[in-house]
């Protein structure tokens, strides 16, 4: 995972609003890239 994508986690963790569970399934995506 690219420091740039671990920002944008850590961004979207603190703002804790609707975007959380987007943010969840963007982050399943991006360990099913990197497994890939």
């Amino acid at each position: 995972m690219s420091i740039f994508q671990k920002a944008i986690i850590k961004f979207y963790k603190k703002v804790k609003k609707p975007f959380s569970l987007i943010d969840a399934l963007n982050t399943k995506k991006i360990r099913q890239n990197l497994l890939a």
